[in-house]
């Protein structure tokens, strides 16, 4: 029972004023001077936009509210920190394998001014004020007592590569010399020498499947084709934050005025959360930030045709949802095209409608299009999708263009006899390979693919080149592959004897189990997987996408000669991580006095603890760092 008298909690207020604007409104407000909601606040968060922490009034407010602790995000005064350290890592130690096709993502932990001098603080006086900005990770304690923490280590490259593996190094130098000799080169030349579109270049924002971790952001790949423009397939949340991580201010503006298109492969999260900043980005960019989006209605031939458009094609639900989210933020909906792709069969070619928003009442508005005016506009020539079975919705695609070159790509879902048919001799498959062959009922059961399906849908596209990518592990572990799915051998005699392909996600699914309910059939002998190897006069060259990296279509063939310099990093950094948790597990007993007899700690943690997230905190992101 508990018999004394309670005390009353302490609290925190979050502040966010994205401009000067807003400022007068929110001081005059009356709940600053009542005393039964400021009683014991104690701490005020601040995410301010450019300029706002030199308001004056801002500033008279701090200063007049210096018993608080103020905590102060600001693009003047925030450091570009990277606050997933153990991916900016990882990266690091790739450029130092392979700089040709990954480098150090972008940061600055310099503050591009103290936070005094943009409070107008004489610095005679400035410790007598509670305030900071803040660091990833940062866990503010409300009970006992207002107490802020930090442990935040910024990211140190010289010490990463300072550390690396001796054999990864080794491997790695043998890997860029094999691709030195004159032989090689001339066989690399002879094996792509027909290769359209060589200089397009594939950019990975994030590699990892369902949510963000240490190593992989969610999906998002960036195609870029020079002489037509730049196409997004898939925007997962964070897919803006990595970009500024990847490209320059100068480049990120240059590659939002050439982005065509956003392909969303259906509406899980991790696909399609970072849409509507990305879009904003595009908009202030190609439109002006701060220009009212609604001064120009899509609609009609010459709103397709006039270039300050993008396109985002996906299934219905994506455009309805666009257009919802729009009454909401003016985030630039009406300078987009959003469009619904139809699913190919043997019967019909995809075909694309332009999908409004809901109305208040009624049913949701489409309107047919002139496909010859989108794909002008767009400046490719064909796009073919198919249901797969993953999801409502979910659809892989195949993306051509005018001098041949192909992309398919298929972000989610279990391996998809019509997709292989409309990615016949796709010159680049991007397939998500989300599960190793050894859990491949656990595939089965959340609808991915595991890497021999991925490299059998290849092999029954003829694809020429092949590029993995959507992984689901704790640790940046390289994926086996040498083995192919031999349930899917016989893929083109079963093409050949469709007689139908229904629109519906069961019907796709090309599983063996399933077969017998579905006119696809698959006759599979005995053994379940055969050996895969990498025969350099092959054709079909394998790559594995890691987050950050940036390969040239002409380029892809070379990355099999990194493949054990990757794997052997891989290993490292997973060996380095599990040896920190068991000094970890060590150092947590001996603290509870679990360890050698030590007396059990009377001192616990922290009643209430509130978190600055990791990349998405506000000091990454008022300085450009996440979204």
């Amino acid at each position: 029972m508990v018999m004394e008298k309670g005390t009353e909690g302490n609290g925190f207020t979050v502040i966010d004023l994205p401009s000067r604007s807003y400022v007068h409104n929110l001081l005059s407000r009356p709940e600053w001077s009542a005393k039964e909601v400021m009683t014991n606040v104690g701490v005020f968060v601040w995410i301010l936009g450019p300029g706002v922490v030199q308001d004056p009034a801002i500033q008279n407010f701090i200063k007049e509210t210096e018993h608080v602790k103020h905590i102060i995000t600001s693009p003047e005064v925030c450091p570009n920190f990277i606050a997933f350290t153990s991916s900016a890592a990882a990266s690091t130690r790739l450029s130092k394998l392979d700089p040709s096709r990954y480098t150090i993502p972008i940061y600055d932990n310099r503050e591009s001014m103290p936070l005094w001098r943009a409070l107008s603080i004489s610095t005679e006086s400035q410790k007598g004020y509670g305030y900071q900005t803040p660091t990833p990770r940062m866990e503010v304690g409300l009970q006992p007592k207002i107490e802020v923490k930090t442990d935040f280590q910024p990211v140190n490259t010289a010490e990463v590569l300072a550390e690396m593996d001796k054999e990864v190094l080794k491997l790695g130098e043998d890997a860029r010399q094999s691709l030195l000799g004159s032989e090689k080169l001339e066989e690399l030349r002879k094996l792509q020498e027909d290769l359209p579109s060589q200089d397009a270049e594939i950019i990975a924002f994030g590699t990892g499947s369902a949510i963000p971790s240490n190593y992989r952001n969610v999906s998002g790949t960036l195609l870029r084709i020079p002489g037509r423009g730049s196409y997004l397939f898939d925007c997962g949340e964070n897919t803006l934050g990595q970009m500024r991580r990847t490209f320059s201010e100068v480049q990120l503006r240059e590659v939002l005025r050439d982005l065509r298109c956003i392909w969303i492969s259906h509406l899980h999260a991790d696909h399609h959360l970072g849409t509507i900043s990305v879009i904003k980005a595009w908009h202030d960019e190609v439109h002006g930030e701060g220009e009212s989006s609604k001064t120009q209605q899509v609609g009609g031939l010459d709103a397709l045709r006039y270039d300050g458009r993008l396109f985002v094609i996906s299934d219905k639900a994506m455009g309805q949802w666009l257009g919802e989210y729009s009454s909401v933020e003016d985030y630039g909906y009406e300078k987009i095209v959003p469009l619904h792709i139809t699913n190919n069969t043997v019967y019909s070619g995809s075909k694309l409608s332009l999908v409004k928003a809901i109305p208040v009442a009624g049913p949701s508005m489409e309107q047919g299009i002139d496909h010859e005016a989108v794909f002008s506009a767009m400046r490719c020539s064909d796009i073919q999708a198919v249901a797969i079975d993953h999801c409502n919705g979910a659809k892989a695609v195949s993306f051509t263009w005018p001098d041949g070159f192909k992309f398919s790509y298929s972000g989610d879902g279990r391996p998809c006899k019509p997709f292989i048919r409309i990615g016949q001799h796709s010159t680049v498959l991007l397939h998500e390979a989300t599960f190793d062959d050894e859990l491949h009922n656990e595939a089965l059961q959340k609808k991915h693919s595991t890497t021999s399906e991925a490299l059998a849908v290849a092999k029954g596209m003829h694809a020429r080149r092949v590029l993995l990518t959507h992984f689901s592990q704790r640790y940046p572990k390289f994926p086996v592959f040498d083995g192919i799915d031999t349930r899917l051998a016989q893929l083109e005699a079963d093409l050949a004897r469709e007689e139908n392909a229904e629109n519906d996600n069961d019907n796709n699914n090309i599983d063996p189990a399933d077969s017998a309910t579905h006119h696809h059939t698959t006759t599979s002998p005995p053994a379940a997987l055969t050996r895969f190897t990498h025969d350099p006069a092959s054709d079909m060259k394998v790559g594995v996408m890691f987050d950050y990296m940036r390969v040239r279509v002409g380029e892809i063939a070379h990355l099999e000669a990194f493949t054990p310099a990757l794997r052997r990093l891989c290993e490292s950094i997973e060996e380095g991580e599990a040896k920190v948790e068991r000094k970890q597990v060590v150092e947590e007993d001996e603290r509870l006095g679990k360890g050698k007899g030590g007396k059990k700690s009377k001192q616990g943690k922290a009643g209430s603890m509130a978190s600055v997230p990791g990349e998405a905190g506000a000091a990454a992101a008022m300085a450009g760092g996440a979204e």
